[in-house]
């Protein structure tokens, strides 16, 4: 899981990790840890955030503008049935002849406030790029799997491209790595089997490597396998700077917590025996933790636990019994770093009203999938979505939700690729009104990127219409 922070990023619940542990047990041989199945292999395709370099993500989130509508910008066409992602500046496209996935075309156009221009083009073999396994119905046939690292690069398996010209380079860790970019940080970190090296932009040498270990100390030291949890386990390979009284960290694998500047992996205690449940968190300054112990031969958890932590982790400064986590709801939160208050009334309450909302989901009987049912913003407004068109919209995945800087709309979508956040409908969550996208078609295929908090890119795979969006209300 995520550390619980908010916006899209968000995961404080526990609820999923549970299930994710039940299955993951089987995978490592009976002991439980952190973490969640995610079906395909690496997802490299997941952007970093928009905006300054130094930003955050309280920064780069929607604009509230977007409640008032969307009008057009620019429109043009572009190869129908690829895949788009962006940068701050540029637009990529991936599109694949056929089944003939070894000699896709990247293509990369610089973006401005008039449009699209092509800058080059590259042939890049994509066919061992994540496929859409479990959502394939979803989802196109691959996962283009691309990062963007800093400023002026892209990272797609060992080939580096400069974004501006094209041209090309080696990655400089080492073969079996598996990278990790730091949004807004200029900063990759690679880790393989037991070693995580940290990655300036533009650098060929690590500003420093660390022996990781396992988050909770007593952990069989046969589930160390930092490459295998981000393959494997999380195929998350975009991570947010974590801010804990003045130092910078990152949460690597959704469980190894390494300070970017210095290397230093943090260990944590935790009240429960191996195999342990838990999901790490953060405010502004402390760490806390939910935990619970699984019990693989019943099948089940016993007492949930929230414990808070100082800024250098180790032994918790409290521990306090929690609630056992609802299975269907949910938190929304805003943008930015929730407080310890927030969490205390999330995690012992049960309280929602300092969040932006709560959602709900429903596991498909048909797809088996946890499929998102409606939203309830703590404004008092319910956004249904169950009785949409279930062939154009068959499940929205609950992660795939966010809301503007003071959630005055909220996105929702389904499993996509292309970027960290794609959403199919906006809603303006004082109306519940659907906010419209004048030339795409949800219900046809359509999907949304989120390029700055002013800017949304629509694109259309049927026909390859590509509008840009600001907010505003059309005429």
């Amino acid at each position: 899981m995520p550390a619980p922070v908010p916006g899209h990023r968000a995961r404080t619940d526990p609820r999923t990790v549970i299930i994710a542990v039940i299955v993951g047990a089987l995978t490592l041989g009976g002991v439980v840890v952190g973490g969640r199945l995610v079906a395909g292999g690496v997802n490299y395709a997941q952007p970093p955030a928009t905006g300054d370099e130094e930003g955050t993500e309280e920064d780069n989130a929607l604009s509230d503008l977007w409640a008032d509508g969307a009008v057009q910008q620019w429109s043009t066409t572009i190869d129908p049935e690829a895949s788009i992602f962006t940068s701050p500046d540029h637009l990529f496209s991936v599109k694949t002849a056929g089944d003939n996935a070894q000699a896709s075309t990247l293509t990369a156009y610089t973006m401005d406030g008039s449009g699209l221009s092509q800058a080059w083009t590259a042939t890049v073999d994509t066919s061992a790029d994540s496929v859409a396994n479990s959502n394939a119905d979803n989802n196109p046939k691959i996962y283009p799997s691309f990062l963007v690292w800093g400023k002026n690069t892209l990272i797609h398996d060992r080939t580096l491209y400069d974004i501006t010209t094209g041209t090309t380079s080696d990655a400089p860790w080492p073969a079996d790595a598996v990278p990790v970019v730091v949004k807004n940080e200029g900063m990759v970190i690679a880790c393989q089997q037991s070693t995580c090296a940290g990655y300036h932009e533009g650098d060929t040498e690590p500003a420093w490597s660390s022996i990781v270990h396992d988050t909770l100390s007593g952990l069989p030291t046969q589930t160390l396998d930092a490459a295998a949890h981000l393959t494997q386990l999380t195929a998350y390979n975009y991570t947010e700077l974590v801010t804990v009284a003045g130092s910078r960290y990152a949460l690597i694998a959704t469980q190894y917590v390494i300070n970017i500047d210095t290397g230093e992996v943090l260990s944590f205690s935790v009240p429960d025996a191996s195999p342990a449940i838990y999901n790490i968190g953060y405010s502004d300054d402390e760490w806390l933790i939910t935990s619970t112990y699984y019990d693989v031969l019943a099948n089940s958890t016993r007492q949930w636990h929230l414990s808070l932590y100082g800024p250098a982790g180790g032994e918790p400064t409290s521990t306090q019994d929690m609630p056992s986590p609802s299975d269907t709801t949910y938190p929304l939160h805003y943008p930015g770093t929730p407080t310890e208050d927030d969490y205390l009334r999330l995690f012992i309450d049960n309280d929602y009203s300092t969040l932006a909302g709560s959602k709900t989901s429903k596991l498909d009987d048909a797809s088996k999938k946890d499929c998102l049912q409606k939203i309830d913003m703590s404004s008092g407004t319910t956004i249904d979505l169950s009785g949409l068109d279930k062939n154009a919209f068959p499940c929205f995945d609950r992660d795939a939700t966010s809301v503007s800087s003071n959630a005055k709309v909220v996105t929702v979508g389904m499993k996509q690729v292309t970027n960290a956040a794609p959403f199919s409908l906006m809603y303006n969550t004082t109306t519940g009104e659907q906010v419209t996208f004048e030339g795409m078609d949800p219900s046809s295929g359509a999907a949304f990127t989120v390029v700055g908090p002013e800017q949304i890119i629509g694109y259309s795979p049927a026909d390859g219409t590509l509008i840009s969006y600001a907010p505003g209300s059309p005429q």
